[in-house]
């Protein structure tokens, strides 16, 4: 599965931008994630981007609007799901780390 043109976002990867907003909510938003190091800039936006976007991914996008996101795919489903399970894991890492 992937985002786009070749195949559609389904309902488990629009389950993956609830894990984003989660671990941005517990640390520092999209900035901090940034900061942590926990990902890069241009990966929370081709992945935001591309999960917003009806015009990559159609129907499963989380927006309608055609002006939302960007007009193609910017991450495949497989990258999407790598980027958001490195999340918890460096998460998980910096917990265990200042304990």
């Amino acid at each position: 599965m992937q985002y786009g043109s070749r195949k559609r976002l389904s309902a488990k990867g629009s389950g993956l931008y609830l894990v984003l907003e989660d671990i941005e909510e517990g640390n520092g938003d999209e900035s901090g994630l940034i900061a942590q190091k926990f990902a890069t800039r241009n990966e929370i936006k081709d992945f935001t981007n591309t999960a917003n976007s009806f015009r990559a991914v159609g129907v499963e996008a989380r927006h309608a609007s055609i002006l939302i996101g960007t007009p193609i795919a910017k991450m495949t489903l497989k990258e999407a799901q790598a980027l958001i399970r490195q999340l918890p894991e460096a998460w998980l890492k910096k917990l265990i780390s200042s304990h």
